[in-house]
């Protein structure tokens, strides 16, 4: 009898011990930078790790820091990039599940100037978000304004100061549906730019890319993200 509740005595103690290393979540730190478009994916990559019961905590830097911090593992992963950098940052695993696309266009106040292609912003005073090469390295040798967030950018067309801004179209329709609704803003002409886009993590974590692209691509396949998608543009 003594040694039987001996034994139970060791297996409750062993069971207390077990159980909170069982129990606690993993935990993850991901980069990104603000924008909406960034703010959309961090809303995608918690519901994506949640579901794996991993915790997961974004930190907010700016965009070359970001990546810097991600491909030194001084971070877990980017929350969300285009497809590119994995050339450049070969430390840094993509996820193979294209997430919500980069799509660029023009906006205008009349929607009369047919902006088609780069070269038909050459006439007009153009506005276009400091920092971001895939919209200076085309616009290069314009009549450019600079605004550091998409409200700036915005507000440079509403006050006159432009003649035409580029932006993401999904950046572009939040802002304008949640601050400028009024004020006539619309899509001018075709789409400029359309990049894919992907979520990565450090070689570190290398032992989560199954789980995550098994978690996004369900997200994909039953129209949650782009349910999660529409949400955010209102």
């Amino acid at each position: 009898m003594f040694l039987r509740l001996m034994d139970s005595a060791k297996l409750v103690l062993l069971t207390l011990l077990v159980l909170p290393a069982a129990a606690a979540e993993r935990q993850l730190t991901l980069s990104y930078f603000d924008s909406p478009f960034q703010n959309l994916h961090v809303d995608i990559m918690a519901e994506a790790y949640q579901g794996l019961d991993i915790d997961v905590k974004f930190i907010n830097l700016p965009s070359k820091r970001a990546l810097v911090s991600s491909s030194k593992g001084l971070v877990d992963g980017e929350t969300n990039r285009i497809g590119k950098i994995k050339a450049k940052f070969p430390s840094l695993i993509q996820i193979p599940i294209p997430m919500h696309p980069l799509v660029g266009a023009a906006y205008s106040l009349d929607g009369n100037l047919n902006i088609k292609h780069w070269q038909d912003l050459k006439p007009y005073r153009v506005g276009v978000l400091q920092g971001v090469p895939f919209y200076e390295k085309p616009t290069q040798g314009m009549n450019r304004l600079y605004a550091n967030n998409y409200k700036q950018l915005f507000e440079l067309l509403v006050r006159g100061r432009v003649d035409v801004v580029v932006g993401t179209t999904f950046s572009s329709e939040q802002t304008i549906n949640q601050q400028f609704a009024d004020a006539g803003i619309i899509q001018d002409g075709s789409v400029l730019i359309h990049i894919e886009t992907f979520h990565y993590l450090h070689q570190k974590n290398s032992d989560l890319v199954p789980a995550i692209t098994r978690a996004l691509q369900q997200m994909r396949d039953s129209g949650r993200i782009d349910q999660i998608v529409a949400d955010n543009l209102h």
